[in-house]
Parts: C-alpha cells; sequence; structure tokens
C-alpha cells in the first residue's frame, strides 16, 4: 500500500455517498501550497476514500 501525507486545505465539503451496492465513498479535493514557488503556485489533489474512512471524512 502506498501513502502520502497532504497539508493543505479542502475547496470545498467532502462529498459523501454510496455505490450501488451500499459501500460508503466519500471524495474532495486539497489544495496544497508549493512552498518554494516563485509566484505562490498551489498544486490540487482530486482524493477518494473507502468504507469506513469515507464514513469518518464526510462527517467534516
Amino acid at each position: 500500500m502506498n501513502k502520502i501525507f497532504l497539508i493543505g486545505n479542502l475547496t470545498k465539503d467532502p462529498e459523501l455517498t454510496e455505490t450501488s451496492n451500499g459501500t460508503s465513498l466519500c471524495r474532495f479535493v486539497i489544495a496544497v501550497n508549493r512552498p518554494y514557488a516563485p509566484n505562490g503556485e498551489v498544486d490540487y489533489f482530486n482524493i477518494t476514500v473507502w468504507r469506513a474512512v469515507a464514513e469518518s471524512c464526510g462527517k467534516f
């Protein structure tokens, strides 16, 4: 399993949904500032989490 740690800001509230078979999923976007970029550039990461993690993220 790959892991990544991002520190940034949510661009909007997470969207909690379910698949047709009832599995929870949550989607959200994190904006991460590049600390050494000359023009204050930002990277956006589309995140999808599943099951218990999705339900936890959907509460915020």
